[in-house]
């Protein structure tokens, strides 16, 4: 079979295993790879594979294990491989991947280890904090810090002069505003004496007992 090259086309499906790792392997990632629905294991590692990850590689929705480390790879890590639920194996070490790692769905389930070695990525599960991360955060604070100072501000402002505005155009609504402040510091005042009486003539009654 040396020498013999055989073309498949119907029964790309069967394809469930591709090991070309260690291979001296050199160009772009081979996009057709991700017609390959049936397929389980993915090793492409120890290359010169260079280019960028294809989008499609979401389509392989059976995958289950995938590593292209140590090979020549650039660009951000797709996020459409947050959805391939099957994936219990990655291994992007030692490239050049850049970005934050889209970490959700099932790459919440993986570690550091997978995408240790290249010095672009930023965000969990990887140490490194993305520069948005320290940024936005800080800068959404200042802004509803300042919110609240100057509602607060602008309602204790209003609290002070509603008041004495109305009072200024109507002088009987003064009076009577005034009157009423009168007449609730009275009734304060009573019901306290009243209730400093209650107290005294208890207290009486237990000396007398």
């Amino acid at each position: 079979m040396k020498g013999l090259f055989l073309t498949f086309s119907k029964t790309l499906s069967l394809v469930t295993c591709i090991d070309l790792s260690n291979n001296e392997l050199n160009g772009e990632f081979p996009g057709v790879l991700t017609n390959l629905s049936g397929l389980i294991s993915l090793n492409l590692s120890r290359n010169h594979i260079s280019g960028e990850i294809p989008s499609g590689i979401a389509n392989l929705n059976q995958l289950q294990s995938f590593d292209i480390s140590n090979n020549e790879l650039s660009g951000a890590i797709p996020f459409s491989m947050a959805s391939m639920t099957f994936l219990s194996s990655l291994n992007l070490s030692n490239n050049s991947f850049s970005g934050s790692v889209p970490f959700s769905g099932q790459l919440m389930t993986l570690d550091e280890s997978s995408f240790n070695g290249n010095p672009g990525l930023c965000g969990p599960p990887l140490l490194i904090k993305c520069q948005d991360d320290d940024e936005e955060p800080n800068s959404s604070h200042e802004v509803m810090g300042k919110w609240f100072y100057l509602s607060a501000s602008l309602g204790f402002a209003a609290g002070l002069l509603v008041p004495f505005a109305v009072m200024a155009m109507r002088r009987s609504w003064s009076d009577a505003y005034f009157h009423l402040v009168d007449q609730t510091v009275d009734k304060i005042m009573l019901d306290i004496m009243r209730s400093n009486k209650r107290i005294s003539q208890r207290k009486q009654r237990r000396h007398q007992s």
